[in-house]
């Protein structure tokens, strides 16, 4: 995994210890992390701090990963004091593959970040918090 992140243009690899299966990089100026397991790998971009989201756009999001065939191999998971969104991927992924599903990783990242943002503008305006 390390070998083909490397390669990517738009990865800057963390150094890491040799001896962990876990490899750190920047992706596009986000920090992500890439677990290699002998069977498979997940690559996951952090997202929020853990309380950057709240309950609603949480289960949007839950319902949005659950609920799509395209976001089967998707995961939420709060992590180091942060939210992350992880990818399966197969361990023995070629360049190429990496590639495109480091952009739809991205991709999605994105588009969960501004849902947040939407979700929490609609939740103030529906309970009438103001927000200074």
């Amino acid at each position: 995994m390390l070998e083909i992140l490397e390669t990517l243009p738009l990865i800057a690899i963390i150094p890491v210890t040799p001896e962990s299966n876990t490899v750190r990089f920047k992706l596009d100026d986000i920090l992500g992390m890439a677990k290699d397991y002998n069977h498979s790998a997940c690559i996951g971009l952090s997202l929020l701090d853990k309380n950057g989201i709240p309950d609603k756009a949480l289960q949007h999001i839950t319902l949005l990963l659950a609920s799509r065939e395209e976001t089967k191999d998707y995961a939420f998971q709060l992590h180091e004091e942060r939210w992350w969104l992880w990818l399966r991927c197969n361990a023995e992924s070629k360049t190429e593959e990496l590639s495109i599903l480091l952009e739809q990783l991205l991709a999605l990242s994105r588009y969960i970040i501004s849902q947040v943002s939407v979700i929490t503008s609609l939740d103030r305006q529906a309970t009438g918090k103001v927000v200074i």
